[in-house]
């Protein structure tokens, strides 16, 4: 049992990031046990897109990816894989110097990568200002896994399917 201690006024999103961060109690949790609690948070009703996003700025294993996409709400919609269906995912890209790459580049990255059905997790955002954390950022969230391949909104909390 780890000596460190969480405040208990702490927000679950702080508490989380506090595991994910902590030097001495980071050390005994793996990532598996953080993915168990994931699906336990899910499963009590926590925010399965807000959790994603904290989540998804860590390193997380295939398997740890495998439990996150099982565990994502229903479709919105399910889409055949075509690059304009990929746009249609996006629904806002700002111009800033902050995003990952222009529109066009990251409609492509994910066509390509929904293509080749590599197993993985990308992360797209549209303004990661990071000395401005007030400056709206979208993330979009790509899960490829050989059985499913989801395309992820965080800010609109929905989830789009591509066969």
């Amino acid at each position: 049992m780890s000596s460190m201690t969480f405040d208990l006024n702490l927000s679950l999103a702080s508490y989380i990031k506090a595991l994910w961060n902590g030097n001495e109690i980071s050390a005994s949790i793996s990532s598996s046990q953080l993915t168990e609690l994931f699906q336990m948070l899910v499963e009590l009703g926590c925010d399965y897109y807000q959790l994603l996003g904290i989540y998804s700025e860590h390193e997380l294993s295939l398997e740890d990816q495998r439990v996150l996409l099982s565990l994502s709400p229903l479709p919105k919609s399910t889409k055949s894989i075509t690059r304009n269906h990929v746009r249609e995912c996006i629904p806002r890209w700002t111009g800033s110097r902050f995003h990952t790459a222009p529109i066009s580049d990251v409609v492509e990255t994910i066509y390509l990568k929904l293509l080749s059905n590599e197993s993985g997790m990308n992360i797209y955002d549209s303004n990661l200002n990071l000395r401005n954390q007030k400056a709206v950022n979208d993330r979009y969230i790509l899960l490829i896994q050989s059985n499913k391949k989801a395309l992820i909104d965080i800010n609109r909390k929905s989830t789009t399917l591509f066969e």
